[in-house]
């Protein structure tokens, strides 16, 4: 048949200035079937066939917030912005159909610019780190060049003393032999 609808979720919350603790219970679903999804202004979790998709009063620090699933309990610290420290009264926005479509729209296009941006610096870093280790093997190759190089001049050079030497020996002896020849 057709697919169930969501069921909306059961929470409650608590909050401090900096802070707001979204508790869920989750009714006996497995922690591997819990998505959740932040965004500026929305918190989004499901764990079929629950759902909890709130649009959030004011905006929210992403990066500093957290989830800790403990007990069969989902607890979710939520960091106000630096500029919205303060009291809310209520963790749901307000306003017209239209107004949270907005909201919903630009928080989406945020976070979907953020990852993007992540994804672009993670792409730059690992770029970056294989020009370094393309760098330390050119490194060490040339190393190694220049070890064999000296190898080879250490050879060449004593080669060439043997050879001065035996030569030196030819001529004095040569010299000798046609002294004696000579008398």
């Amino acid at each position: 048949g057709r697919p169930r609808k969501p069921v909306t979720a059961d929470y409650t919350y608590s909050e401090t200035t900096s802070h707001i603790e979204v508790v869920i219970p989750l009714k006996g679903v497995t922690p591997k079937k819990v998505d959740i999804f932040t965004a500026s202004t929305i918190l989004k979790v499901s764990f079929p066939p629950f759902l909890l998709d709130l649009d959030l009063s004011y905006p929210i620090d992403v990066e500093k917030s957290k989830a800790v699933l403990k007990d069969g309990t989902l607890k979710i610290r939520l960091s106000k912005k630096h500029d919205q420290q303060q009291l809310w009264g209520h963790l749901c926005f307000e306003g017209t159909k239209g107004e949270i479509k907005q909201r919903r729209q630009l928080a989406f296009k945020e976070r979907e610019e953020k990852i993007k941006n992540q994804m672009e610096k993670v792409a730059s870093k690992k770029l970056e780190e294989e020009r370094m280790v393309f760098r330390q093997h050119m490194h060490l190759e040339q190393k190694e060049r220049r070890r064999m190089d000296d190898v080879k001049d250490a050879e060449k050079k004593h080669a060439e003393e043997a050879m001065y030497k035996t030569f030196s020996e030819i001529q004095v002896c040569g010299k000798t032999c046609k002294c004696r020849r000579g008398k």
